[in-house]
């Protein structure tokens, strides 16, 4: 059991406020990335969110977003991702999406989004998941 006074303190623990980065202007953003020891390049023209969103994502990487449906979160992953592996951070990912249609889109937008080369895992039997993963082809 949990001890109320370990719940209390998580429930009144003081959170980081980034409200102030939704004031930032393109421009402000892409000053800030002048900062960064690898440019980023986007493939497709964020919009002023994604920019905002990189941002964080970039100084923050346990930043969890909760973005509304239809705002762009599979690019500014997609972006992300890019990033940090030009920037030799990242050797490969793991993406896991539900679904078919799911997959289908998310490999749309990877090829509309990045130049990143996945390995799509779309099977249903678990052992032959398990093994395209351990030695895709």
């Amino acid at each position: 059991m949990i001890s109320k006074q370990a719940v209390d303190s998580y429930l009144n623990k003081r959170l980081n406020n980034y409200l102030w980065m939704k004031r930032l202007s393109v421009e402000d953003l892409l000053e800030e990335f002048k900062s960064y020891k690898v440019q980023p390049r986007f493939k497709t023209q964020p919009w002023v969110h994604q920019y905002t969103c990189f941002h964080l994502a970039m100084c923050n990487p346990y930043f969890l977003f909760f973005l509304d449906m239809g705002v762009g979160k599979t690019k500014l992953i997609l972006d992300v991702i890019t990033q940090v592996q030009r920037e030799g951070k990242l050797k490969r990912a793991l993406v896991t999406v539900n679904g078919k249609l799911t997959v289908n889109s998310w490999n749309n937008a990877i090829a509309q989004h990045s130049d990143l080369h996945p390995i799509i895992i779309d099977c249903e039997d678990t052992e032959e998941k398990f093994e395209r993963l351990i030695a895709p082809k």
